[in-house]
C-alpha cells in the first residue's frame, strides 16, 4: 500500500467529525460543572479547618464537619490535614451531586482515612449550597 491513499466513504468522515464534535463539547459541558463547583469545595475545605464560626453552620449539613464542635470554644490550635477530592460532579447549574473524597488526619477528626460522601448541592443567588450529605461507613 506505498504511495495509495485509502478512500474513506464521505458518510464515514461525517461521522468521525459528528463524533469528535460530541466528545469535545461534553469535555467543555463538564468542565465548566466543575469549575462553577469550585466554591463548594473551597467552603467544605473552610469548615473542616474550622475557619467558618459555628454560627454560619449551624443547621446546615456541613456543620457535622465544622472542627469548632471539638474545640469546645477553646483557643487551642489543632492542625487538620484534609485532602478532599472532587470524584464526579453532576448539575444542572441549579441543582445536582458532588461525589467527593475526603481524607481526614487531623488530632480530632475520623482517623487517616478515605471518606466517600455524596452531597447533594442547590445553587440559590449564585452561590452554591450543600443542602444534605450521605457519607458511605
Amino acid at each position: 500500500m506505498s504511495g495509495r491513499m485509502l478512500k474513506i466513504p464521505l458518510a464515514i468522515k461525517i461521522l468521525i467529525i459528528t463524533i469528535l464534535v460530541s466528545v469535545i463539547a461534553s469535555v467543555a459541558v463538564y468542565t465548566a460543572m466543575l469549575a462553577d463547583t469550585n466554591s463548594v469545595i473551597s467552603y467544605a475545605e473552610s469548615v473542616f479547618r474550622g475557619e467558618v464560626p459555628l454560627s454560619e453552620t449551624a443547621g446546615q449539613p456541613v456543620d457535622m464537619y465544622n472542627i469548632n464542635h471539638y474545640l469546645n470554644g477553646s483557643s487551642d490550635t489543632v492542625e487538620v490535614n484534609l485532602k478532599i477530592t472532587r470524584r464526579f460532579v453532576l448539575h444542572d447549574f441549579f441543582d445536582g451531586y458532588i461525589w467527593a473524597t475526603y481524607t481526614d488526619d487531623s488530632s480530632v477528626g475520623k482517623g487517616d482515612c478515605q471518606i466517600p460522601s455524596r452531597w447533594k448541592i442547590h445553587k440559590t443567588n449564585g452561590q452554591w449550597q450543600i443542602v444534605a450529605i450521605k457519607e458511605k461507613p
